[in-house]
């Protein structure tokens, strides 16, 4: 399948994979929506407050990482502990090389972009790693369609949604969500707004 930098372009992964460690958010996500969660053995941390939409399998896994600035040696030792067949990594610019090299030494490791920008394509490549890329495919499809249905069953040009982030801890604990995130272009989708200060 293909796989992005650093190393090469294509990886041959397992048909299908039984032990996934999925190191990333999007990599979490699209195993939950083709109904992988089961086979997942370990991840690099979960958002906070994912056990409220996450099944319990997958918040009380172990975590590899932080995978930002860690030691190469010892982010495979503790993937080599899980015995995965099949390693699914978010890619930045910040990942180090060593840290992927030292990864495809335990299991095939795939290298997804992990921008927001490019959901899509990361959706299809992660199918694509587990084996499931018509699943894939059709997932981005129900997508597109229920986009289509929300447009057609309201009228969304009038309605401007403000969409922030409730947190806890110091200053206000709200913060506005920025344009690039999943739930910016979602609206985007249907055709609603969100207002102009924002």
């Amino acid at each position: 399948v293909p796989t992005e930098g650093p190393g090469p372009d294509r990886v041959e992964v397992p048909r299908s994979p039984e032990r996934i460690l999925a190191l990333g958010t999007g990599a979490v996500d699209t195993a939950c929506a083709l109904g992988l969660q089961d086979l997942v053995v370990g991840t690099s941390g979960l958002p906070d407050g994912a056990d409220v939409y996450l099944p319990d399998s997958l918040t009380g896994l172990p975590t590899v990482g932080p995978l930002v600035g860690a030691d190469a040696d010892e982010v495979a030792r503790a993937a080599r502990e899980l015995r995965p067949d099949l390693i699914v990594l978010a890619g930045s610019d910040e990942v180090d090389p060593a840290v992927v090299a030292a990864m495809t030494d335990v299991a095939p490791t795939v290298v997804y972009d992990a921008d927001v920008l490019a959901w899509t394509e990361a959706t299809e490549a992660i199918a694509d790693a587990y084996g499931r890329p018509r699943a894939g495919g059709d997932l981005l499809l129900d997508v597109i369609e229920r986009a289509q249905r929300t447009a057609d069953a309201t009228t969304p040009s009038d309605t401007r949604v403000s969409l922030v982030s409730v947190t806890g801890g110091d200053g206000d604990g709200v913060e506005v969500q920025r344009p690039d995130t999943l739930g910016s272009m979602m609206l985007e989708a249907v055709g609603a707004e969100r207002p102009p200060a924002q």
